[in-house]
């Protein structure tokens, strides 16, 4: 999906953002290029994708900084 939306709103996925809860939506937009922030869902991120290096906050209040 996410790269399905880049490519018809002509975005660069480097310089966009994705905020997921979910390990699916988490390996979407990692799969796409995009920078991930996850608020996880209940059940929490899986192990294997703790280890993509995206950032996991417990809160979307914690989204202050931007990607680097």
């Amino acid at each position: 999906p996410y790269l399905k939306a880049l490519d018809q709103l002509d975005l660069v996925a480097d310089q966009r953002r994705a905020l997921e809860d979910s390990d699916p939506g988490v390996r979407s937009a990692t799969a796409a290029g995009l920078c991930v922030f996850q608020i996880p869902d209940e059940f929490g991120p899986s192990p294997d994708v703790r280890d993509f290096g995206h950032e996991i906050l417990p809160s979307v209040m914690d989204l202050v900084q931007p990607c680097q």
